[in-house]
């Protein structure tokens, strides 16, 4: 199974995290389906699938809203592991 695939079963039919739901954080949002595939591109699937498998079933959506901050906080400060890849995905909230 493609990494992808493999944490959009997980996160979203597993669990009930709706893929097109945003989080924002300073003005700026992801989506559940934005994080899915930056995760699947960065190669980060593994590490996350594992810390998901032992997150209770109510915690995985605070847990995904938590990374979706981090990304988003790390962006703005200009922190290059991020900035990158993330900078042309987040958008801004209108």
């Amino acid at each position: 199974m493609e990494p992808y695939d493999e944490l959009y079963k997980m996160i979203v039919i597993e669990h009930g995290v709706e893929a097109d739901k945003k989080f924002e954080f300073d003005g700026y949002y992801l989506t559940v389906a934005d994080y899915i595939q930056a995760v699947s591109d960065r190669g980060g699937y593994k590490k996350v699938l594992a810390v998901l498998r032992m997150i209770d079933h109510p915690n995985i959506e605070t847990f995904v809203k938590g990374a979706i901050h981090k990304i988003i906080q790390e962006t703005l400060a200009g922190n290059k592991d991020f900035v990158n890849y993330y900078k042309p995905i987040i958008k801004k909230v209108s």
